[in-house]
């Protein structure tokens, strides 16, 4: 109780003449894209910021995202792979409208094409996405790497 009212010093707090002031700093945080300080010892540098479809960036992964469209590299995501396999369904009953249209159910074979199509779209899209979100990652790699 009584080393509660000592100072560093030793003295009783009541007799010592200087008081110590014990200020903190406050650091308000980081805005959008300046610099966080350290980290682990080191300086935090974020890599430059390249535009979201650059051209490096959008020419493999456009080649990708058709490489991926193998079965194999499907069935890695199962919802993609049920509109995969429904994209390839309703290519099939496309063509089929088109030689007999009774035998597509009723229905124009300009619907079925609409929705073939949207499905494509879909599978290829989601490629796409996931080919450029490698290519970016790997950039990334590299450029922190060096």
């Amino acid at each position: 109780m009584e080393q509660d009212s000592l100072t560093k010093n030793g003295k009783p707090a009541e007799a010592s003449s200087q008081t110590s002031v014990q200020t903190t700093n406050v650091v308000p945080p980081a805005g959008p894209g300046q610099v966080t300080g350290r980290l682990h010892g080191r300086h935090h540098h974020r890599p430059p910021r390249q535009r979201m479809f650059a051209p490096e960036l959008v020419k493999p992964a456009l080649l990708d995202s058709v490489r991926k469209l193998s079965p194999r590299d499907q069935l890695r995501n199962p919802v993609m792979f049920v509109v995969y396999v429904g994209s390839i369904l309703t290519t099939i009953l496309f063509f089929r409208a088109l030689s007999s249209p009774s035998a597509a159910g009723g229905e124009s074979a300009g619907f079925i094409l609409a929705i073939s199509v949207w499905l494509w779209f879909t599978v290829l899209f989601a490629n796409f996405a996931e080919a450029l979100a490698e290519g970016r990652s790997k950039q990334q790699a590299e450029c922190c790497a060096d």
